[in-house]
């Protein structure tokens, strides 16, 4: 935990992956994307869950953040290919990420601003032996960035309509009605994407390319924990993760071209 509130900060935008990627055994291209590499394997053979819930695609923009917030992760658990065999769809590695766990007896709220997003994070209790609440939102906002970089005379970005955007929303209740009955609830909601228009013309031909993107995910879980003596527990997880994309592209072409040999070999005869 405290190397991840060191850690997680480096970068554009705060996550977990920051910290993971210096742990042993963890290989980083250091390009684009924050999906690691464990002990060679493919960064997708790396199973990552949610308090124990199995997580598909756990990355926006494609993996270059992943959905790991800071200011909603307790701690962050990685095992080099060693684990328990019920984790069956982890292959190099397996990654647990657990979420804070509300105050029962005082209200809290976090909040921090970057150049690029902005995070605020609730707590309400429900009472001392009873349970509490913990509720938040973590938001990007390039449209000043770019807006500035335009008006500085850099009209590059100008075709980007609906900068590169993040929207996510956590919920968690935990619920302890006896010292040995421990209910936890929780949801996520996230999406990504962007729009982007252009045209240019050239040799008398008007080209227009249009793109929007968006991607949606949610998951949901109920966390149930039972120890009815010191040696026994029950423990059952019911859990959905679903991902929906949306990519909408058209690309439109118009005007005169003179039929030559050039104009042949480049849309065929």
């Amino acid at each position: 935990k405290e190397k991840m509130h060191s850690t997680a900060s480096m970068g554009i935008i705060e996550d977990c992956m920051a910290s993971v990627r210096t742990l042993p055994g963890v290989s980083f291209s250091g390009a684009w994307g924050s999906e690691p590499s464990v002990r060679g394997g493919d960064p997708r053979e790396l199973a990552v869950t949610l308090d124990g819930m199995y997580t598909i695609f756990p990355w926006h923009w494609g993996g270059g953040n992943s959905i790991l917030n800071p200011a909603m992760i307790e701690s962050v658990k990685l095992s080099n290919g060693i684990f328990s065999a019920r984790y069956g769809k982890a292959s190099s590695g397996l990654l647990e990420a657990t979420t804070l766990k509300p105050d029962f007896e005082k209200p809290h709220v976090n909040a921090s601003i970057s150049t690029m997003s902005a995070d605020v994070f609730a707590q309400a209790p429900l009472g001392k032996d009873l349970g509490g609440l913990l509720f938040g939102t973590h938001l990007t906002y390039l449209e000043p960035i770019f807006a500035m970089y335009d008006a500085c005379g850099n009209g590059s970005l100008a075709s980007m309509k609906r900068p590169p955007y993040i929207r996510d929303f956590f919920f968690k209740a935990n619920l302890k009605p006896t010292s040995v009955f421990d209910i936890s609830l929780i949801g996520f909601y996230g999406s990504d994407g962007l729009t982007y228009d252009d045209s240019e013309t050239e040799k008398g031909l008007t080209t227009k390319q249009k793109m929007d993107y968006d991607i949606y995910q949610g998951i949901a879980g109920l966390n149930v924990k039972y120890l009815p003596t010191d040696n026994l527990q029950f423990h059952g997880l019911l859990s959905y993760n679903g991902i929906s994309e949306n990519l909408d592209m058209k690309t439109n072409s118009s005007g005169t071209i003179k039929y030559t040999d050039e104009f042949m070999n480049k849309y065929s005869a």
